[in-house]
């Protein structure tokens, strides 16, 4: 995925609210690493929710009318996730699992 159309976006273990946000993937790593921080590394879409994110890459696997259904549920869409976009998870600044 092109850098400019992604984010890469850091929540720390038992927080809600994301703590960075960054532009690559390294850049995020390299402050993780120097805090010893443990949560997530998300990769997000800039500019848009991930559920239409999904759709213009038809990466749902569902069918017309689960997503013409799904696009009106806002419980839905505010809760979707795609294995499609990356996550890491780190322990004290170590990504896990460690050979990852």
């Amino acid at each position: 995925m092109n850098k400019r159309e992604i984010i890469w976006v850091f929540t720390g273990e038992g927080g809600v609210l994301p703590s960075g946000a960054f532009t690559s993937s390294a850049e995020a790593e390299e402050w993780i690493i120097k805090h010893k921080l443990s949560g997530s590394l998300r990769e997000m879409p800039l500019g848009k929710g991930i559920f239409e994110w999904a759709l213009e890459k038809n990466f749902t696997n569902m069918s017309e009318e689960e997503i013409e259904a799904k696009s009106k549920d806002p419980k839905f869409i505010q809760t979707f996730v795609t294995h499609s976009l990356e996550a890491r998870i780190y322990e004290n600044g170590i990504k896990w699992p460690e050979n990852t």
